[in-house]
């Protein structure tokens, strides 16, 4: 070992200083190197600075351009109003607020006036008006700015404070604007990694906060602050060579400076910023040797030490990082095998369990895979699989479809999808949403099918489609708005009526079309307080333009979205003025007599019902007469009907005059009228008025030269306090009637409490109504109703008999007031209900299926649960409501309108159907009755007996079966008593008939023998 000393220090000394020299040199060569690099890396850095400060001055300017814009959109007087100060100081207020870096605003007017200035202090803002300036900088600046175009800026810094000036031009004034803060972001920069950035001006002065080195400062600075201390006399040398204003680098001692002009005469802010701006100049400083140092031991040194131990370690490290790659490497591709089989098993999932179909189909259209949705879809039975798509359809549509779509598919380029819609016609079409795709790379799946059947979409847009068709061609006009009342859409019916255009309509609120409807407020804010409160309002209106009046029936309801709240508003209205025409003219025709023009029986029924009701109020009296003539029995056989109706005429003008203007005159019944006197104070006015009246009746007549006199007898019922029923009454003095004609000769008689003797026996039957309700002594009889076409049975009336004790029946003109006005019929209707579906099911046990149709009052519909009554017994009977009719009369619907329709309704909806009886004799309104959901019109009898000869009776039959057409009602003529009337009513479209010319009421035995026997089923009737 000693023996190679010698060896090794000749060979390791020449390699030592080999070394050294190579170190050297390389130390020489890097520090040069390292030195370029640090200048660029400052130059670098500079430029980044300049930038951050370009942008620091352009979110500056944009903020005040931002801020006169907004001060422009409302003119600024000068002086300032107590408004404007307002806005001015929110806007102040909100630029502060949103930046960090600001740090006062003020607004100043040509004369130099401070108006509003606003400053951050430590609990909020400090706020100052109205002072004027006295700085003389700053007054130089103002005056500078002023002189500078609209939205120019000037930039100034004094008392470490660094200000913005904008001259804001308006129409009738000039401004400026003046942002101030403490400092540049350049300062947040500074003493990053010993370096130091500050910016100065062009006359030598610091912009940014002063940056003095210890060693200048003690000798070249006296006893003065850094802030008294301009940049010049700072760093002299550095100020001879920045103060030309270029961009470069010098080194002085051992720092390295880097310079650049920040602001110059360029177009970068030339928009936004003056061009008389002095020139900043941005300067970094380094300490160079510092930074070779750093850069050269971090770089350098370090690395070559590393090199070495990293060079052994590598070998060993290497060895067991690759096997810890291998191993990684074996476990990664086992979690990517369970991965993609997780996958897979997810995909195959959600491929089954799709409700859209899938198939995929190789180059030769073979099925490969196939989901259980897409046989459902293409109702697909049996295996499919690896079978050609178009073999499994029998139907040449089907097949043809499906090969024009692979064809299609075919000519696609790759990885390309096409989405169409194809029909598909099995039992019932399919609408199909086919999305195909075909496969690039793979060999045996060529084209993958996705299906959707989207057959409820199509015919859900075809439905939607007609409602709108619907909606538009409409005859009625149709408004939809939004849930505020902003019209969304308006038909072309509406547009007519209203001489308005869609565009003028749509957009704007719809109070402006209730305009042409309702000049009263109140009665307009009433109908949107109950629209907004979700209500459906349904009215009918007057508008009268010129001489005419037209009537409009309009109906606005509230939609409700899926949460139930109203989202939108419907209007809808039609012109009624030719139906409310109508309905007068029908009005006239049931209430008044054709040929004196008189009211007929049903309208002196309602006056009387009033005047009674009024007099009892006042504690009066009314009186009605009854005047029956005996002109049928004298003349009617030797004069024709023009002459006994010039008669009649004749008589009524004569009773008439004798009438004061408050009385009321009709004619109620053939050869009958009667008189009502609304008020007297003595019944010996009404004796002189009855003598008087039989005088002048009785007078001598002459017509065509024959002379002759007519008798006549007067029946007299006067009201009372308890008694004010006009029915009573009219029976009063009908009562009273009969015991004048009694007597011989002309005469009038009051009905008299001698006359209640017939009451006693009414009292005795009420009585036994009320004991034997819930028996058999309560049954029905069974009248057919014929059909017109084939003369056969097509429904039945049930009608109310009550027998007594000894079997006995008494006439239902006895029994049924007595339940009415007893209330009764309550209680024995529901029993009478449940027996006729009772009946009802036996008979559908039997297979017999026709109508049943009983008679409803108005105390059973107003009074009783009357819904409640018929769905128990259906339930309990277990009958098909459907075969189930109920008959209501007019007057029994006009009671309550409101009540009784939502009744019918309720009744409707359980399948029932609705009749209404004895049509025409308690007319109303037809804008009423439309709107019940009435199923079958009964005509009265009285318009049937005079069938076909009275022409009244033809013209109200004719009128009352059209109108029912046009309603989409069955008619039923009740009352056909002969051959004649059964023909005629057959001419003029009525559905069935029922009378005495058929069959009379049976017994339920009796009915079912001759109609439900197998030997006598459906039987023609004649």
């Amino acid at each position: 070992m000693s023996g190679l000393k010698p060896y090794l220090v000749v060979i390791f000394m020449p390699l030592v200083a080999i070394v050294a020299i190579l170190s050297l040199y390389s130390y020489q060569k890097d520090s040069i190197q390292l030195t370029e690099h640090i200048k660029e890396n400052e130059l670098s850095q500079l430029e980044s600075l300049i930038h951050l400060t370009n942008l620091h001055l352009n979110t500056v300017s944009e903020d005040l351009n931002s801020l006169t814009y907004q001060l422009q959109q409302e003119p600024l007087h000068e002086p300032l109003r107590v408004l404007e100060k307002a806005r001015v100081l929110k806007q102040f207020k909100s630029l502060l607020i949103n930046s960090d870096l600001y740090d006062s605003i003020r607004l100043i007017d040509y004369k130099n006036t401070q108006v509003l200035f606003l400053k951050k202090a430590e609990n909020g803002f400090y706020i100052d008006y109205n002072h004027t300036i006295n700085d003389e900088q700053q007054l130089r600046n103002i005056d500078h700015t002023f002189s500078f175009e609209n939205k120019k800026n000037y930039i100034d810094k004094s008392d470490n404070t660094i200000s913005f000036y904008q001259h804001l031009k308006m129409e009738n004034s000039h401004w400026v604007i003046q942002l101030s803060y403490r400092h540049l972001p350049i300062n947040d920069l500074s003493n990053n990694n010993g370096r130091v950035n500050f910016i100065i001006n062009h006359d030598g002065q610091w912009i940014s906060p002063p940056y003095l080195q210890k060693s200048l400062t003690t000798e070249q600075i006296n006893s003065n602050t850094a802030e008294d201390v301009l940049f010049s006399d700072a760093y002299p040398y550095l100020w001879n060579t920045v103060k030309r204003l270029d961009k470069g680098q010098t080194i002085i001692g051992n720092y390295l400076y880097s310079y650049s002009p920040v602001i110059f005469n360029s177009d970068q802010h030339e928009d936004n910023l003056s061009n008389d701006i002095s020139e900043w100049v941005l300067i970094s400083s380094i300490n160079i040797s510092k930074e070779l140092n750093s850069l050269y031991f971090s770089n350098f040194t370090r690395i070559r030490l590393a090199a070495i131990c990293a060079t052994f370690l590598v070998l060993i490290g290497s060895t067991a990082l690759l096997v810890c790659r291998l191993v990684k490497k074996h476990k990664n591709e086992q979690e990517l095998r369970q991965q993609r089989d997780d996958n897979l098993n997810r995909y195959a999932a959600i491929i089954k369990n799709s409700e859209d179909g899938i198939i995929v189909l190789n180059n030769k259209r073979v099925i490969t895979a196939i989901n259980d949705a897409a046989f459902t879809i293409l109702n697909l039975h049996g295996n499919a699989l690896h079978k050609p798509l178009i073999d499994l359809f029998k139907s040449e549509q089907i097949k043809t479809e499906l090969v024009n779509l692979l064809n299609t598919i075919d000519l696609l380029p790759n990885s390309e999808h096409l989405k169409t819609h194809i029909k598909l016609k099995f039992r019932r079409s399919k609408h199909l949403e086919v999305i195909a795709t075909k496969q690039v790379n793979n060999v045996d799946d060529n084209i993958l099918l996705h299906i959707a059947d989207v057959t409820y979409w199509v015919e859900r847009e075809k439905r939607l489609q007609a409602l709108s068709l619907a909606a538009e061609q409409s005859t009625e006009s149709v408004v939809i708005t939004d849930k505020n009342g902003f019209i969304q859409y308006a038909n072309g019916a509406y547009l007519k009526q209203s001489n308005k255009t869609f565009k003028d309509l749509v957009g704007s609120h719809s109070a402006s079309c209730f305009d042409d409807y309702f000049d009263n407020d109140k009665e307009r804010e009433t109908l949107f307080n109950k629209l907004m409160s979700g209500q459906s309002i349904q009215h009918v209106i007057a508008k009268k333009k010129e001489n005419d009046i037209t009537y409009i029936d309009y109906t606005i309801s509230p939609i409700r979205g899926d949460d139930g709240k109203i989202c939108n508003y419907i209007a809808t209205s039609k012109d009624i003025t030719d139906r409310i025409t109508y309905e007068n003219k029908l009005h006239r025709l049931a209430h008044y007599d054709s040929i004196t023009q008189l009211p007929n029986r049903t309208l002196f029924s309602q006056d009387i019902g009033r005047s009674a009701l009024e007099a009892a109020k006042h504690q009066a009296q009314i009186a009605v007469m009854i005047i029956d003539l005996e002109l049928t029995k004298q003349l009617h056989e030797s004069m024709s009907n023009e002459e006994i109706e010039k008669i009649l005429l004749i008589l009524s003008k004569r009773i008439k005059s004798n009438l004061d203007s408050n009385d009321m005159l009709a004619r109620i019944d053939t050869d009958e009228f009667g008189i009502l006197i609304h008020a007297f104070h003595d019944t010996q006015v009404i004796n002189q008025l009855a003598k008087r009246l039989l005088q002048i009746i009785s007078s001598p007549l002459s017509l065509d030269c024959q002379v002759f006199s007519v008798s006549a007898n007067i029946g007299i019922a006067l009201s009372s306090n308890s008694e004010t029923d006009p029915k009573i009454l009219q029976k009063y003095a009908h009562i009273a009637l009969y015991r004048a004609k009694a007597l011989a000769g002309s005469n009038y008689c009051y009905f008299t409490e001698a006359m209640e003797v017939e009451n006693v026996q009414r009292l005795l039957l009420e009585s036994d109504l009320r004991r034997t309700i819930g028996t058999d002594s309560y049954e029905y009889f069974y009248q057919p109703k014929v059909s017109t076409i084939t003369h056969r049975l097509c429904g039945v009336e049930a009608l109310l008999r009550w027998k007594n004790c000894k079997g006995e029946y008494r006439s239902p003109a006895d029994v049924i007031p007595i339940l009415e006005s007893s209330e009764l019929i309550i209680e024995a209707g529901e029993y009478l209900i449940q027996q006729a579906c009772k009946q009802l099911k036996q008979w559908q046990d039997k297979e017999y299926f026709f109508d049943l149709a009983i008679n409803i009052s108005a105390r059973q519909l107003l009074e009783a649960d009357l819904v409640q009554s018929i769905t128990d017994a259906i339930s309990q009977s277990g009958c098909d409501p459907r075969y189930l009719e109920l008959e209501l009369t007019e007057s029994v619907l006009m009671c309550d309108v409101q009540f009784a329709l939502t009744q019918l309704q309720e009744l409707r909806d359980l399948g029932i159907k609705i009749a209404i009886d004895d049509f025409g004799t308690g007319y109303s309104s037809l804008a009423y009755l439309s709107r019940f959901p009435i199923n079958i019109l009964k005509v009265d009898r009285e318009f049937i007996k005079e069938l076909p000869f009275n022409k009244d009776s033809i013209t109200i039959c004719r009128s009352i079966i059209e109108l029912a057409h046009n309603l989409n009602l069955t008619i039923v003529a009740e009352g056909v008593e002969n051959q004649d009337q059964l023909e005629f009513l057959e001419s003029l479209g009525v559905e069935e008939l029922q009378g005495y010319h058929f069959d009379k009421p049976l017994p339920l035995t009796s009915f079912e023998d001759k109609y439900l026997m197998e030997e006598t089923k459906s039987p023609v009737l004649t």
